[in-house]
């Protein structure tokens, strides 16, 4: 299991531990069911259990996992099972939960992260029978803080994650299954790396939670949506910094992880992006009406799909009086699409197919397939497209020359940049026979460069 898959499965393990833990009428039973349901996840408990008045106190209860070259360390100083004396129990545990992850061994060697798990009056009230018993769970806050990953040799990574979920209601039934819904006042995700930083916060969020609990720790389906969302990014470095930040309206995030395959799927309506960025002229201000995306990971190496779609993405008057402050290019929503799918893992031998992609915009549509095979131990013919390994890319241009003609009279392009505009667009594509302003072209590379059949080295 990758270490990130690993790492939910415990946070979800300690966090359910006060929801999920198969609670009866008294605690022990409690205690005892929970530990069945930690069992079937596959994980290890040793801790002390001992009566204290209408309570049963756990302490020193440590949870480890373990999954190939994976695992997973935490600690939870102290549980209390209290009876209510009316058929139910409360469940409460320590403010801080300390977690250590180890992932896989990799080309560079484990890598050891370290998470502080923290929660503020989290509470869980467990009624019913056993076999069909309810918890019902509030908190004021759960985050989750990983700024501490180290690889084998000492060498830190640049790497820090913050998730902070506020104001929780939650509801969850027992057995192996786990299953539950929930809300949140508000989710915010904070990331930072060596290559940027993002920040994204969530208002009036509804979870879902359905699946069976395996040998992984999850199997399943969690749902995320929410009715407003705000976002900033930032990325690149040495004064060429590209930051992004805006808003969006109803979202839903889908995440569902099996035996093998973790997929991922988001949608999003009516964002609002502002961007800036070195090379633009200035500020841009830009709206997406729909934003779709459906990706699909093995957990082991295998295929791999992205599949992406933006519509009607539009912008502000200001952004095209700094593009084309004469308006002679169409203004049009632009429209995306992408499909791709890779095979094999990285490291080895991989194929990336390009099953389609498809950009209408300034009144012109690119369109493309193609397939590339990476290995590492083949030799490399120096020269353009060399990185992208051995393979071809099949192009479609509609529009292309009245695009020109639009961008020469917009004086977007200089005479020579129009110049060589049109030569590339004579010597490197062909014709379709009766279609209008539409032109193919067929790129091989890997053992040289050709278009068309025509080396260009």
């Amino acid at each position: 299991m990758k270490p990130s898959h690993l790492a939910s499965a415990g946070v979800a393990a300690l966090l359910l531990a006060t929801t999920t833990a198969g609670a009866a009428v008294t605690p022990e039973q409690v205690w005892s069911d929970w530990q069945a349901t930690a069992e079937r996840r596959d994980q290890t408990l040793t801790g002390t259990a001992q009566r204290e008045g209408d309570s049963l106190v756990v302490t020193g209860l440590r949870i480890t996992q373990t999954e190939g070259a994976s695992r997973l360390d935490g600690t939870i100083d102290r549980m209390t099972f209290a009876g209510q004396g009316d058929g139910t129990v409360r469940i409460t545990m320590s403010e801080r939960v300390p977690l250590t992850l180890v992932s896989e061994d990799g080309a560079s060697g484990p890598v050891t992260s370290h998470v502080d798990l923290t929660q503020d009056g989290m509470v869980t009230i467990a009624s019913g029978d056993p076999g069909a018993i309810r918890y019902d769970m509030t908190a004021r806050s759960v985050t989750a803080v990983l700024d501490d990953a180290t690889r084998a040799d000492g060498t830190a990574l640049p790497v820090a994650v913050t998730l902070a979920l506020r104001d929780l209601k939650g509801l969850y039934g027992s057995g192996d299954a786990v299953d539950g819904t929930g809300t949140a006042g508000r989710v915010d995700l904070s990331m930072k790396g060596a290559d940027g930083t993002l920040d994204w916060g969530m208002q009036d969020v509804t979870l879902t939670a359905l699946g069976q609990a395996g040998p992984t720790g999850f199997l399943g389906q969690s749902g995320l949506a929410y009715a407003a969302s705000t976002f900033r990014a930032e990325s690149g470095a040495q004064g060429r910094v590209t930051r992004a930040e805006g808003g969006t309206g109803p979202g839903v995030v889908n995440l569902s992880v099996a035996a093998d395959t973790v997929d991922y799927d988001t949608d999003v309506e009516d964002a609002d992006l502002h961007v800036e960025h070195p090379d633009l002229p200035g500020p841009l201000d830009l709206k997406v009406a729909h934003l779709t995306s459906d990706t699909s990971v093995p957990m082991q190496g295998g295929e791999s799909t992205l599949a992406l779609a933006l519509t009607d993405v539009t912008a502000s008057d200001a952004s095209w009086a700094l593009l084309d402050p004469q308006g002679k290019l169409p203004r049009a929503p632009a429209q995306l699409r992408l499909r791709m799918r890779t095979e094999g893992a990285p490291g080895e031998v991989q194929t990336v197919t390009l099953e389609d992609f498809d950009l209408q915009a300034v009144g012109a549509q690119l369109s493309a397939t193609g397939q590339s095979t990476l290995d590492p131990a083949a030799p490399v013919t120096p020269g353009p497209l060399a990185e992208l390994g051995r393979g071809r890319i099949s192009l479609t241009l509609r529009g292309g020359t009245a695009l020109v003609d639009r961008l020469s009279a917009a004086r977007i392009l200089s005479p020579q940049a129009e110049m060589f505009a049109r030569m590339s667009l004579g010597t490197l594509g062909r014709a379709v026979p009766g279609q209008t302003d539409t032109l193919t072209s067929v790129i091989q590379f890997g053992n040289g460069l050709s278009i068309n059949g025509v080396p260009m080295q």
